[in-house]
């Protein structure tokens, strides 16, 4: 799908839902031709459903029929800001229902990555640590702009934590990298 496609199917669902930046909530609005009862099922609904990922998709239909998936979070960008996405969309808060326009960022995936969840596989409770059985020793490595960094093996997983910290504050990552997924982190808070 080319740039300018993309586009115009961005004003299509524009035109469709009502979006509220302050609750991130998207609703169908009425359509003027009132087929098969839409108005009756969908005006005034949530849009979308979230998706196994945990973000929001919208199923919109565009030119002759043909169906698009529409991520809600880059829409809600698009309502706002009348423009697609240069690069990720980033949710702030690690939240991916969480649609609010004050949660979202227009991001490169090198800074979205650095925004990023702790790994459920993740054994050592540290993200970037891993027992080497080998050294019998706690690795710490960490990785930016696609090359991995071997920051030591320790004896101790505190030290280990600490110089992945460490890394991780001298290239800006978020204070919420590598914080445990929760229930609370795909849901959105009320």
């Amino acid at each position: 799908m080319t740039n300018s496609d993309k586009i115009r199917l961005m004003q299509h669902a524009s035109d469709l839902v009502n979006y509220n930046p302050d609750t991130g909530v998207m609703t169908w609005r009425p359509k003027d031709v009132d087929a098969n009862g839409w108005n009756e099922k969908f005006v005034g609904r949530e849009c979308g459903i979230i998706a196994s990922h945990g973000y929001r998709v919208l199923h919109v239909h565009f030119e002759h029929g043909r169906g698009s998936k529409i991520l809600a979070h880059r829409l809600a960008w698009f309502i706002c800001f009348g423009e697609l996405p240069a690069g990720d969309i980033d949710h702030i808060n690690q939240n991916r229902s969480d649609n609010r326009i004050q949660n979202l960022r227009d991001v490169t995936r090198s800074i979205n990555c650095r925004n990023s969840l702790r790994s459920t596989r993740n054994t050592s409770g540290v993200t970037g640590v891993t027992w080497h059985k080998l050294r019998s020793k706690w690795r710490a490595r960490a990785g930016i702009y696609g090359r991995r960094y071997s920051l030591g093996l320790f004896s101790e997983l505190a030290d280990a934590e600490a110089a992945v910290k460490k890394f991780r504050a001298e290239n800006d990552f978020t204070e919420n990298h590598g914080r445990l997924p929760s229930a609370t982190a795909r849901t959105r808070s009320t």
